[in-house]
Formats: structure tokens, C-alpha cells, sequence
């Protein structure tokens, strides 16, 4: 794999730099990324900080999202992302999410290589558990053969935005992978390497394993309200303590 877009959905944050920087770290020197960040409003705050992260970011402003989160609007604004992906793979994630380690390239293309569509970083224990919209590599063909919105039948949500992407998969006997990580199994807190291990089991960042027990990618985790302060839980990590988190430990030349 020479090429690869990522694809995430932003409301009025920096979050999407130090996603791109992460990715930017510890990708494949061959690999070129494309990076579309799709910003659910017409704020430009953040426009020239993020692109300036790497020089093959692609910015939209998506007024239909009208600086509201939730579902129905992240589902908005990944459909009109998608539309501007050109390689065959696209990796849709969070933008409060981070790669930690190179591992992460090379565990991903490993299971592209063993034939899998879609491999996702953790699994929704609701609803139909699908792969999560936190972090996953799927076939482009796939993503734009579905709405990544959610559903909802007579008034209730059945599946969650980019849970389509599961059911196509399913539908079409398609393998599909999950790799192993904390949010579906908090016990392997107590195997995973440092500075990962010392956050708890209670933090509230989800981190994704390699088949080495390292983290390879982390997910902060209600990180729209987090900066918007909306939402605070003791012990859980705020996006002031995230920020210093990965410049500390993940992106600086000191860090991993």
C-alpha cells in the first residue's frame, strides 16, 4: 500500500493537528497520506493549523452540520467527505484520536495483506456491534456503497453512524478484524507498555494493541464536549491533560 486517505469529522477544535502529526510520526516513509477534515461548520479557526501539520491536507467546511455534534451530523459529514477520497483505502476515525507507534502501519497492512475489508482499532458492545467509528481501515468501495450515517426505524436509532460499513461486510461474507484494546477489555491495562499502563484502567483514553501488547493508537473519548466543556467525570482525562499528554509522550522528540 502506497497511498491512503484519512478521514475524520472536526466541530470548532486542534484536535485534528496532532491526529495528523501522529500519523505523520510513525507512517511507512513510502506511504503517502491524504488527510480530509471535514469541519461541521463554517469556522475556520483551526483551518491553517491543521493544514499546516502536513501538505496533503484537504479542508472542508460543511455547513449542513451547523456546529452541531451527535450522530446524525458526524454521519453528514463523513458522507461528504468520502466523496473526495481517490485511494482504494480510507481510514475514518475520531479526531480525538492519535497513532503511537509505527507498529500501527504495519499491523494494519498486515491484515489487508490476509484478506480482511475492514479492520477496525475496537468494537461497539451495543446495538449490532459494529466496528466502531473510532478508528478503522476500510476498502473506499465499501464506504461509498453506504450511508455512514446512523438509522433509526420508528423513532428509535438501531445502529450507529459508519455501522452500515459493518452490515455491508457482514452481508457480503467479508472478513472484518478488531484488533484487541482496553475500551472492550480493560483487564489488558495490566499488560500493556508505559506511559499507557500508568493511565489506569479508569482514564477514559481507549488504546488499541499491536500483537506485541503495545499501544499503537489511543482514543481520548468524548473529546467534542471535553473541549467544549460539556463534560467532565472525575478521573477521566480532560482535553488540557490529552494536549499535554501526547506533545509530552507521543510527538515530541523526546517521546516514543
Amino acid at each position: 500500500m502506497k497511498s491512503l486517505t484519512v478521514l475524520t469529522v472536526n466541530l470548532k477544535s486542534d484536535y485534528p493537528k496532532y491526529l495528523i502529526q501522529s500519523f505523520e510520526k510513525f507512517k511507512p516513509k513510502d506511504l503517502k497520506i491524504t488527510y480530509i477534515v471535514v469541519e461541521n461548520t463554517d469556522d475556520t479557526t483551526y483551518k491553517d493549523e491543521v493544514c499546516a501539520a502536513s501538505n496533503n491536507v484537504v479542508w472542508i467546511n460543511n455547513s449542513v452540520g451547523m456546529g452541531e455534534a451527535g450522530s446524525i451530523n458526524h454521519g453528514r459529514g463523513l458522507n461528504c467527505g468520502i466523496k473526495l477520497v481517490q485511494d482504494d483505502w480510507v481510514f475514518i476515525c475520531d479526531n480525538d484520536t492519535v497513532v503511537t507507534s509505527s507498529s500501527f502501519f504495519h499491523e494494519l497492512f498486515a491484515k489487508v495483506e490476509q484478506g480482511y475489508s475492514l479492520v477496525g482499532t475496537s468494537q461497539d458492545p451495543m446495538r449490532i456491534k459494529a466496528v466502531f467509528a473510532t478508528g478503522f481501515l476500510v476498502k473506499s468501495c465499501i464506504a461509498k456503497s453506504v450511508d455512514l450515517g446512523p438509522k433509526y426505524e420508528n423513532g428509535e436509532q438501531i445502529w450507529d453512524s459508519t455501522n452500515e460499513v459493518t452490515v455491508y461486510v457482514r452481508q457480503n461474507n467479508l472478513k472484518y478484524y478488531i484488533f484487541r484494546n482496553t475500551w472492550n477489555d480493560p483487564s489488558l491495562v495490566e499488560v500493556i507498555n508505559e506511559p499507557y499502563k500508568s493511565l489506569g484502567k479508569t482514564c477514559g483514553i481507549d488504546r488499541c494493541l499491536d500483537s506485541e501488547d503495545k499501544v499503537m493508537f489511543v482514543h481520548l473519548g468524548r473529546g467534542t464536549p471535553k473541549i467544549l466543556n460539556n463534560y467532565w467525570k472525575s478521573g477521566k482525562k480532560t482535553y488540557r491533560e490529552w494536549i499535554e499528554f501526547i506533545n509530552k509522550e507521543i510527538l515530541s522528540p523526546e517521546g516514543l
